[in-house]
């Protein structure tokens, strides 16, 4: 027995004792023995070779099923990578976002979108982004305005520039204004709205007359003056002119005079208001431009109106005089300013509107002797700064804050409107 067979025998009897079997057939002869040791690890052989191959085998359908699915991959697109969650950035700071499965690299936007300005969040009743068609805006509103007035008035006569003889009269008017409103508007198409708001309004002014003597106690009367009822109703339309940049939006609003105007109110003896008007008093038409330019991530905006008051023959007695024909001045207003949105929630706006009033005419005669004059009022010069706030509190429900702090001595000292707007869809 060669050297070799000795090392299988002594190698296969080490296996078989760690596979268990530990006493063997004491009959058989040593040569047998081995015989039958070497036909085992033979088997045991062929056995481990045949697993190797299965796991060959194995290994090589992994291979071959990876590479396919990365083809896959490579040539779909990975299912979903164009939804991104809301609280996930676009991309991250080493790697370009990856546009949706459904929109090719390249491609502009649909055209409604492009036909639409942004939606940032404009000052009020300067036109912006319309009612979609098919929805109906229901925005409830509260106005404040706050407005005084000192003034100096010299009865008499003037000598000198120091002289003066006569009755100096000081005067101090406090003036406040609170009007809720109910504002509809619809979108008949995507570039047509129509509007209307009812107002109503409460109004109430303190007077303050001061007449300094000398050597005598000054002369102070206050007078409190309040009003209050249904405003002066408004309807309007607007029309998107343009559909792409610069946007251009046609307004047109008209005022009707279903307040109590300064001729319906009562009055003594003297012509002296007892109360205050809750309207103009007057139909007035006012046609008007907006032009909006958005230039990422502000938006500009202008707009250019004339306020056209139209006339009317009042023949009422007041006081001691007839009043006639009376022409309120018409306005010309402009304003221009910024939009900013510094989220998706939260945008704000910056301006300044001026408006120059002209001239008022009232036609006045006197009963005793059919004398007829013509009184003239003096222009007005409104300048205001504008500053508003929007946040969309829900996806149909935002919140706006419109100020309106004026700048010239004719203007109200502020004016405060706080919007509700709350979008439904009818269709």
């Amino acid at each position: 027995m060669n050297a070799g067979r000795w090392l299988l025998a002594l190698s296969s009897a080490c296996a078989l004792a760690h596979a268990g079997i530990s006493h063997a057939d004491e009959s058989l002869t040593v040569e047998q023995r081995l015989d039958q040791l070497e036909q085992t690890v033979k088997a045991q052989q062929h056995l481990i070779s045949r697993q190797q191959q299965q796991l060959l085998k194995q290994q090589l359908q992994i291979e071959t099923l990876q590479q396919q699915d990365l083809e896959d991959i490579r040539a779909a697109g990975i299912p979903g990578s164009g939804d991104i969650a809301a609280d996930t950035p676009a991309s991250a700071p080493d790697q370009p976002s990856t546009p949706p499965a459904d929109q090719p690299v390249g491609v502009p936007p649909a055209k409604e979108e492009q036909e639409r300005p942004p939606q940032v969040t404009l000052l009020s009743e300067q036109g912006g982004v319309l009612t979609p068609a098919g929805s109906l805006v229901v925005e409830p509103s509260l106005e404040y305005d706050h407005a005084s007035q000192n003034r100096l008035t010299f009865r008499g006569v003037e000598l000198q520039d120091v002289v003066l003889i006569g009755v100096i009269e000081a005067s101090d008017a406090d003036r406040d204004l609170v009007s809720p409103a109910l504002t509809l508007r619809y979108g008949i198409t995507n570039r047509l709205e129509v509007e209307a708001k009812v107002p109503y309004v409460y109004r109430h002014d303190r007077l303050t007359f001061t007449i300094p003597r000398v050597n005598e106690p000054d002369i102070q009367r206050t007078d409190t003056l309040s009003g209050n009822g249904l405003g002066d109703v408004e309807v309007a339309g607007h029309y998107q002119i343009t559909g792409a940049a610069p946007y251009i939006i046609g307004n047109l609003r008209l005022r009707l005079p279903t307040g109590e105007g300064p001729f319906d109110i009562q009055r003594d003896a003297f012509g002296v208001e007892e109360e205050l008007p809750t309207g103009s008093g007057f139909f007035s038409v006012q046609p008007s431009i907006t032009l909006i330019y958005p230039t990422d991530p502000a938006v500009l905006f202008a707009s250019i109106g004339y306020d056209w008051n139209i006339e009317d023959d009042i023949d009422k007695t007041i006081g001691s005089v007839i009043v006639g024909t009376v022409d309120p001045g018409d306005a010309i207003e402009i304003t221009v300013g910024m939009g900013f949105a510094v989220n998706d929630e939260l945008s704000f706006s910056l301006g300044y509107k001026h408006a120059y009033v002209l001239e008022t005419r009232t036609q006045i005669t006197d009963p005793t002797t059919g004398a007829k004059r013509t009184d003239t009022s003096s222009t007005l010069t409104l300048g205001s700064l504008l500053f508003g706030l929007g946040y969309r509190l829900q996806d149909n429900i935002n919140l706006n804050l419109d100020l309106e702090l004026g700048i010239t001595d004719d203007s109200p000292d502020m004016r405060a409107t706080f919007r509700v707007p709350i979008a439904f869809n009818v269709d």
